[in-house]
């Protein structure tokens, strides 16, 4: 369910995909932690390293295993509530 799931999006302040990104998630009331890593440079590239992904937004995400998972970036965080809504749909309630 997308409402239960946390996030942590990696940004930078210039990045119009990271912007992008923080407000989808206002928007459609998703819990997240944002980092920016304007004045870090060897944080942000340590990251994408560990998580093999080569831009900004790095989006992650928790739910019930507690661990994180890479996302990706904004395309791919509007993919996966999209699909997430769409299971909801399909889901009989009870």
């Amino acid at each position: 369910m997308v409402e239960k799931m946390k996030y942590i999006i990696y940004t930078k302040s210039k990045c119009p995909f990271c912007v992008d990104a923080v407000k989808f998630m206002i928007e459609n009331k998703l819990s997240y932690k944002k980092i920016v890593l304007d004045d870090n440079d060897v944080l942000c590239e340590e990251i994408k390293e560990a998580f093999s992904w080569k831009t900004v937004p790095l989006v992650l995400v928790t739910a019930n295993d507690e661990n994180f998972h890479k996302v990706g970036g904004y395309t791919d965080l509007v993919e996966l509530f999209e699909k997430e809504l769409d299971e909801e749909k399909d889901t009989p309630s009870e």
